[in-house]
């Protein structure tokens, strides 16, 4: 009787226990094949989840151990002296003779720096440059090493400002190195460096790492300037892959190159722009002392207008501009760019044709904005 009166009572759940009892029934009666595949096919699912299981844990096993045993050998093989030798080679060459490099004493695969009596040198005693230039090509070489503990496959180089009270020689050398580095990374031949961040404040050695890049879009290599603005936090500036850093002499062939593209309008600077390319090319370098000297050559006509082209920027970089200098600017500048261009295509027979067609080209190029470089595309070079 209570047994009774509890089902009674609970009526709700003793309906709900009868429906799904049914509808088990139900499957069984109609479904019966089907269920019974399924759960063959279960119970096999479940031998083959438990057989991997035992052949994932028996693999880490295999895996630990012969790791252990990979960093025993590896201990045997690695060897400082084929670093050691590769490192004074570029000593020798780049003509530090005051020191070098050594097997260590103490330390297994070590390093020591030693003088040419072979007595241990006092890091103290280099100067900041010959630790600068050591240090670099010890991080150079270690680039290139066997993976160390805890490790990643691939790594990020980041160099800082690694010219650092350096000489113009060596100034080249870590320059070359940097380049290389860089151009390995970007063709995915380096074993280990995956990226490399490069950071300067050094125009000259900025260029000499980035030249292979000008004019061009390439999308391995990117640009960033840090801008100051204190008291305020610096500023990373996102350049995109257009190189922001140009030297002053290439900056002035842009100011020419864009007297060009508007000859009519006026351009009161252009006078100076003139003056301190001929002075910087002709003079500082060429050797020439009088710019007048560059058109003695010419045709009567073409010789008066060379020798008004070198009075002119002369008076319009040096004097104060009163009215008739003013007057001289308000003209078309396209004369004075058709004389400009007549000195380098006449003087010397014509042999500094090719330095203004190169540097109107690459100012065309940076005003124009870099050529994409295509994958699979022929890049041609005027």
């Amino acid at each position: 009787m209570q047994a009774t009166n509890a089902v009674i009572r609970d009526r709700r759940g003793q309906r709900e226990a009868i429906v799904e009892e049914s509808w088990r029934e139900f499957a069984h009666g109609h479904l019966n094949d089907l269920l019974a595949t399924y759960t063959s096919q279960r119970q096999k699912v479940d031998r083959i989840i438990a057989g991997l299981r035992t052949t994932i844990e028996t693999q880490r096993t295999y895996s630990t151990e012969h790791d252990a045993e990979l960093k025993k050998l590896q201990g045997k093989i690695v060897s400082s002296a084929k670093t050691i030798a590769d490192i004074n080679r570029l000593l020798e060459l780049s003509q530090f003779h005051s020191f070098r490099l050594a097997p260590a004493k103490a330390k297994k695969d070590g390093y020591r720096i030693i003088r040419n009596d072979d007595q241990p040198a006092d890091i103290d005693s280099l100067s900041e440059g010959e630790r600068t230039f050591i240090t670099f090509l010890y991080y150079f070489h270690s680039l290139s090493g066997v993976k160390q503990d805890n490790e990643s496959d691939k790594v990020v180089a980041v160099i800082d400002d690694p010219i650092s009270s350096l000489d113009g020689d060596i100034m080249f050398v870590v320059s070359a190195l940097s380049r290389m580095l860089v151009e390995e990374t970007i063709a995915g031949d380096h074993k280990r460096v995956d990226q490399v961040i490069l950071l300067t404040h050094n125009t000259r050695f900025h260029n000499e790492v980035s030249y292979q890049h000008k004019g061009t879009l390439t999308p391995t290599v990117k640009y960033y300037r840090i801008r100051k603005h204190a008291p305020k936090p610096n500023v990373v500036e996102d350049c995109g892959q257009k190189n922001p850093i140009r030297t002053a002499y290439q900056e002035l062939w842009d100011e020419v190159q864009t007297a060009c593209t508007h000859p009519t309008e006026q351009m009161p600077w252009l006078p100076n722009v003139m003056r301190r390319i001929l002075e910087s090319y002709f003079a500082t370098l060429g050797g020439t002392s009088n710019l007048y000297e560059l058109g003695k050559s010419l045709p009567f006509a073409d010789r008066a207008l060379h020798n008004a082209l070198i009075a002119w920027s002369h008076s319009g970089s040096h004097t104060i501009m009163d009215d008739e200098a003013f007057a001289q600017h308000s003209a078309p500048s396209n004369r004075w760019l058709e004389a400009f261009r007549r000195i380098f295509e006449t003087a010397s027979g014509g042999a500094h044709r090719g330095h203004y067609a190169m540097m109107m080209d690459r100012a065309q190029a940076y005003i124009l904005g870099p050529v994409e470089v295509v994958p699979g595309a022929t890049e041609v070079s005027k």
